[in-house]
């Protein structure tokens, strides 16, 4: 899990589903479809674990669906 900071103080913790070589951050989800909410909170576990490319994993469907999210480095 990582710490979530706010004014610099730890106000609480984010646990992403799968860290993979403390690179790339793996979510699964059954849902529907991969929308702007699920990519929306991909981009903030990415923000709090300081990492840049994340994994969305949608297995509702016969064909898993996924999304690769990539932060830019201007939002830190």
């Amino acid at each position: 899990s990582y710490p979530v900071h706010y004014l610099d103080e730890v106000v609480g913790e984010c646990t992403p589903g799968i860290t993979v070589d403390d690179t790339v951050l793996i979510d699964t989800a059954s849902i529907e479809a991969i929308g702007d909410q699920e990519i929306a909170r991909m981009l903030t576990q990415l923000r709090i674990a300081r990492l840049h490319t994340g994994l969305i994993l949608n297995f509702r469907n016969p064909k898993p669906e996924t999304k690769r999210v990539v932060k830019s480095p201007a939002s830190t």
